[in-house]
């Protein structure tokens, strides 16, 4: 025959309770450091916009600090030609028409004497054009004639 094991209810009470504070305790302290750890960012109070919601067009100033990036429309990174002259320096305001950079394109410089080039190309082909004219002709074999 089995034995019944004798069951103290009260202690299963007790542990079931130590357990239950140990983990409410364990999340409280784990959501404790999540705030605390958490970065906090500082606005200065004057820089906030608020005011009444109206209707129409909404318009809000809109001041920040950003950072230039080329947009790569096609997908190839384009060179970066050399800088001639740099107009406008950091800090200096910055209007629709400004002009900051002005850039030198070398390619532009080599246009004179790649078409020289390609002028001195093209004689030289024909050159050597008339000379295979000139040797097919002497080499076809003539017809009918005497020998």
């Amino acid at each position: 025959m089995d034995m019944a094991i004798p069951q103290n209810e009260h202690a299963k009470l007790v542990r079931r309770i130590v357990i239950a504070v140990v983990l409410l305790l364990g999340v409280a302290v784990a959501a404790y450091a999540l705030i605390v750890s958490a970065p906090r960012s500082s606005v200065d109070g004057a820089s906030l916009f608020s005011d009444t919601v109206k209707r129409g067009d909404s318009f809000a100033p809109f001041t920040a600090s950003a950072l230039l990036f080329l947009k790569i429309s096609n997908g190839i990174p384009p060179s970066t030609p050399p800088a001639s002259a740099i107009v406008l320096h950091p800090g200096a305001t910055v209007k629709a028409d400004s002009i900051i950079l002005e850039l030198t394109n070398p390619e532009l410089h080599e246009i004179p004497r790649r078409r020289i080039q390609l002028k001195a190309a093209e004689a030289q082909f024909q050159s050597v054009k008339a000379q295979w004219a000139a040797t097919s002709l002497t080499k076809k074999p003539r017809r009918g004639g005497a020998q």
